[in-house]
C-alpha cells in the first residue's frame, strides 16, 4: 500500500472546502425526510469526495460514499480503529467503518491525487423511541405522543405490519401520530425511528381495541314507566339488549335497537320492569351486524311508596308508609302545589326503614292530600290519600282551634307490607264513604237514645202496676 501523497496547496484549500461542504451537507442531517444513500455526483474521473451517507447509532456503523479516479484506492482512517481500504469503481467507491461513540474525525484520503477530506461524524448514545398511548375505543382512535432527539426524524408507524403513519419531528421536538379507523381487536404497534440516513432505533408495544359500550346512565322511573340507559359506543355501531326473560322488545314487538352517533354517543328507553328490585340488562354492540362486544348494566328500581291514615285523638293525622330507602316524601295538593308547614317551608320526610308525618288536620287542605316520593331529586311515583273531614268548631278565640295543636313531626316506623303503587291511588282510611264521618259517634248517639226510651217504657210500667194495686 502506498503513502498518502502530499498535495499542492492549492488543491489541500480545494480539499478543505470539500470537507466543509461535506461535513454541513444535508445528507448527514434530515431536512424533511431521511438521506437517501448518496453518490455526490456526476462528476469527471479525476474528481475525488466523500460524503457521510449514513450512521447507525446502536452500533457505531458509519457508511461512507464518494467519487475519484477509477482504478484508485481510498483509505479511510479514524481515531482507534484500524485503516479501511476501498477501490473506485466506475468513478465511485464507498466503504462502511466502526465508529465510538461521541465526536469523531474520519479521513478520507485518494491514494491516487493525495488529496485528503476530514469527515466530522458523531455517534449518539440513544434508547429505542418510547411514546405515551391513548386508546379510545368509541372514536376507533390510538394516539402516540413521545419525544424527540436531537436530530430531525422520522417516525414510521406500523399496525400489525400495515404502515398507518409517517411523521417528521424537528430536531428536540415531540412526535404525534394518531392512527384513525381502527378495528376492535388486538393491535400491534411497531415504531421506527429514521434519521442520519437509517433507522436508528424500533420501537413496539401492542394494545387492545374494545368494542364493548360503555353504559354511563342507568336508571328506572315509576314516574315515566320507563327505564333509561345511556352511554358511549364506537361509531357506527348499534346496540341490542337483553334480560333474564330474553330480548327487549320495542313497541313493535321486534327486539330494540339503538344506534351510536356521531359523537359516540347513545340512548335507549327500555319498559320499566314490575317484579324486580334489581334490573341487570346486557348491552351487545353490533358492527354490521357482528357482535364485537358485551356489557352488563344494572338497574336498581326504586320501591313504590305506600301510604295510610289515621286520625289521632288531638285532631292531628298520620301520615305513614314505606318507599325507597333514601328517598323522600314531600305532601302535596290535589292540584300538585306543595303543602308548607307553620315555618313556611314544605312539609317532607325522609325514607329510611319508612316515613311518618304527624300535621294538624287544618294544615292539610282539603279532602285528599298527595305524598310524593323523590330519590336523589327524582320523581318516583305518588299516593292520593284521603283525610278525615275538618271539624265544624266556633271561631277559634286566642289562638285556640283547629290548627292550635302539635306541629309537624316526622320519624320512622317498621316498614308496612308493601304494595305495587306506580301510579296515583286512593288509600281507604276507614271513613263512611259517602259523608266521610266517623261512624263512632252517629253509633254512641243512638245508643244514648235507646237506653233512654228503655228506661222510660220500665218506668211507665212501674206506675201502671202501682194504680192498680191501689184500685
Amino acid at each position: 500500500m502506498s503513502k498518502s501523497v502530499r498535495s499542492t496547496p492549492l488543491r489541500r484549500i480545494a480539499a478543505w472546502c470539500a470537507a466543509l461542504a461535506v461535513a454541513f451537507s444535508p445528507v448527514v442531517g434530515l431536512s424533511g425526510a431521511v438521506a437517501a444513500p448518496a453518490h455526490a455526483r456526476t462528476a469527471p474521473a479525476a474528481d475525488f469526495t466523500a460524503q457521510v451517507r449514513s450512521i447507525e447509532h446502536a452500533t457505531g456503523r458509519v457508511e461512507l460514499a464518494g467519487t475519484g479516479p477509477t482504478g484508485g484506492s481510498v483509505a479511510i482512517a479514524v481515531d482507534g480503529a484500524d485503516t479501511v481500504w476501498t477501490e473506485v469503481r466506475d468513478g465511485v467507491w464507498s466503504a462502511g467503518l466502526r465508529v465510538g461513540p461521541g465526536p469523531r474525525v474520519v479521513h478520507v484520503t485518494s491514494q491516487v491525487t493525495g488529496e485528503t477530506v476530514d469527515l466530522p461524524v458523531e455517534v449518539l448514545g440513544l434508547l429505542p423511541p418510547t411514546w405515551v398511548p391513548t386508546i379510545d375505543p368509541f372514536t376507533r382512535t390510538i394516539t402516540l405522543e413521545g419525544s424527540g432527539v436531537s436530530r430531525p426524524a422520522r417516525y414510521v408507524v406500523t399496525d400489525d405490519g400495515e404502515p398507518v403513519a409517517d411523521v417528521v419531528a424537528e430536531a428536540g421536538a415531540p412526535w404525534r401520530a394518531v392512527l384513525r379507523d381502527r378495528a376492535p381487536g388486538r393491535h400491534d404497534i411497531v415504531v421506527e425511528r429514521v434519521f442520519d440516513g437509517t433507522v436508528n432505533g424500533i420501537g413496539r408495544d401492542s394494545y387492545e381495541l374494545s368494542g364493548a359500550a360503555e353504559v354511563g346512565t342507568a336508571s328506572a322511573s315509576r314516574e315515566t314507566r320507563r327505564t333509561t340507559l345511556a352511554g358511549r359506543a364506537p361509531v357506527g355501531t348499534t346496540l341490542r339488549f337483553a334480560d333474564a326473560s330474553g330480548p327487549v322488545l320495542g313497541a313493535d314487538g321486534e327486539p330494540l335497537v339503538a344506534t351510536t352517533s356521531t359523537d359516540t354517543t347513545w340512548r335507549a328507553e327500555l319498559p320499566f320492569p314490575e317484579t324486580v328490585r334489581f334490573h341487570r340488562i346486557t348491552v351487545t354492540t353490533f358492527d354490521d351486524g357482528t357482535p364485537i362486544g358485551t356489557t352488563d348494566a344494572l338497574v336498581t328500581v326504586p320501591i313504590a311508596i305506600t301510604g295510610s291514615v289515621e286520625e289521632l285523638a288531638d285532631g292531628s293525622v298520620r301520615l305513614s308508609g314505606t318507599g325507597e330507602p333514601g328517598g323522600v316524601v314531600a305532601l302535596e295538593t290535589a292540584s300538585g302545589t306543595p303543602v308548607d308547614g307553620a315555618d313556611g317551608r314544605p312539609i317532607t320526610a325522609a325514607i329510611g326503614r319508612g316515613w311518618e308525618l304527624v300535621v294538624p288536620r287544618a294544615t292539610l287542605p282539603g279532602d285528599v292530600v298527595v305524598a310524593r316520593q323523590r330519590v336523589q331529586g327524582v320523581e318516583q311515583g305518588a299516593l292520593r290519600l284521603v283525610l278525615p273531614r275538618l271539624p265544624v268548631r266556633p271561631a277559634p278565640e286566642h289562638g285556640d282551634g283547629p290548627g292550635a295543636g302539635p306541629g309537624v313531626s316526622t320519624g320512622n316506623h317498621r316498614a308496612a307490607p308493601q304494595v305495587t303503587a306506580g301510579r296515583i291511588t286512593a288509600v281507604p282510611t276507614g271513613r263512611l264513604a259517602y259523608t266521610g264521618d266517623d261512624p263512632s259517634v252517629s253509633l254512641g248517639v243512638a245508643g244514648v237514645l235507646l237506653a233512654a226510651g228503655l228506661g222510660g217504657l220500665a218506668g211507665a210500667r212501674a206506675l201502671g202496676r202501682r194504680g192498680a194495686h191501689r184500685g
